[in-house]
Order: structure tokens, then sequence, then C-alpha cells
């Protein structure tokens, strides 16, 4: 840490700096041109284009229930209150805001491929309201409930279609294909050899220090 930033903490706070850095990292990975996955070059940072492939149990989005590696949710209430005129209005409060990631490839048609490890990613992937009918809002199945209840929210029957709140969602399912930005490493793995084990060695983009992975959706 520079001794500007450590400055700057001081002053405007952790949350703010945090973010300008983000942002300031999001816009230069933004501005990086794509290479393929076969072209990855360890110890170098690039964006690296592929396909999503999820090795293993996927994530459950909350909402929709798709399988994927990556999703992030907020849901908003709507609030009768009054205005400074004592009028009725409407608003829109946020009840929940979350995300959840696992491990997954970015692949080519070649075969090549790289890990991508999201714990710490910036993530810059676009939510869409959920439309009301969608079945999975209002036949209240249990993982929908029991996630909105983990948040604090009571559940009701056909919350889609009531109209007292609304759904957003975002994922990155298996199969689409996206860009993440950032160092590569390798890492090391047990890997069959004929009568012994030995190790492999796979390309990695993870978050590290001062240096968090971005992803994007494409």
């Amino acid at each position: 840490m520079s001794g500007l930033e450590r400055a700057l903490r001081l002053v405007l706070g952790d949350a703010v700096v945090d973010g300008v850095l983000a942002r300031r990292r999001v816009r230069r990975a933004r501005r990086a041109s794509s290479i393929d996955v076969g072209d990855v070059v360890v110890g170098r940072t690039c964006k690296v284009r592929g396909r999503i492939a999820i090795d293993g149990a996927p994530e459950r989005a909350p909402f929709s229930l798709r399988p994927c590696a990556f999703w992030a949710v907020h849901l908003l209430t709507k609030v009768r209150t009054e205005d400074r005129h004592g009028r009725e209005i409407v608003v829109w409060r946020t009840d929940v805001e979350a995300s959840s990631a696992r491990p997954f490839w970015l692949v080519d048609d070649r075969g090549d491929g790289v890990l991508v490890e999201p714990e710490g990613a910036h993530v810059s992937v676009p939510t869409a309201r959920l439309d009301p009918d969608h079945p999975h809002l209002n036949d209240e199945n249990p993982t929908f409930r029991a996630f909105l209840r983990s948040h604090g929210v009571l559940t009701t029957a056909f919350m889609g279609v009531a109209g007292e709140h609304q759904f957003f969602e975002s994922a990155l399912r298996h199969g689409e294909l996206m860009a993440a930005y950032g160092r590569v490493d390798e890492v090391a793995r047990p890997a069959p050899q004929g009568y012994r084990d030995g190790l492999a060695r796979d390309r990695r983009l993870r978050s590290v220090d001062g240096e968090p992975i971005v992803l994007f959706a494409r």
C-alpha cells in the first residue's frame, strides 16, 4: 500500500477508497484486449475469454434455481409511507443483497482450460428483474422459502405475482461465454500416472492482495 493510499484511507475511509480502486480496476479490465485460453501465460496479467465449465456440483441461484458457477440477487419490497406533505407514497426498500460462487473452468474449443477461483472477485454481470410469473417465485418451493427466511424476509404465497416484491438475479452458467481478467499463476493437483500418482499443473486466475480478478459476462 502506497503512502498516498494509506492517507486517503485515513481521511475517506476504507469503503470509499476500496470502491474507487474497484471501479478503476474494472475500467482497466474492460480496456484490455481479450486472448484465448490457449494463449494464457503464467505470471502475466491478462483478460482471457472462454466458456464456463463447472466441474462438480453447481451453485443454485436462489430465486430461479438455475444451476450456475456464480449468482447474485437482490430483493426489493414495496413500502407505503408519506412524503413531507403527508401524502401517501410508495417506495421500494432493498431487503436482500447476496451472492455466491464456486471455482470453475474457462475452456476453449481445443480443450485448453484455465481454473478460475472467484472468491474476492469484482463481478461485472448484468442483473435482470425476474418475470413476476416465474414459477419458482410462486410455487413456495422450500429452497426459495429457506433462502428468504435466512435473510429475515417473511414468505407468503405467490410472492411473484402479488406485486409486493421485485426479484433481481444474475448468474454465470455452464457453457456461457465470459471473460476473466487478472494475474495468472499455477496450481498443482494429483494426476494418475500409471501405477503411481504424479502432479499436474493448471493455470489459474485468482484474487490476491490488491489485485482482485474481474469477471465479465459476454
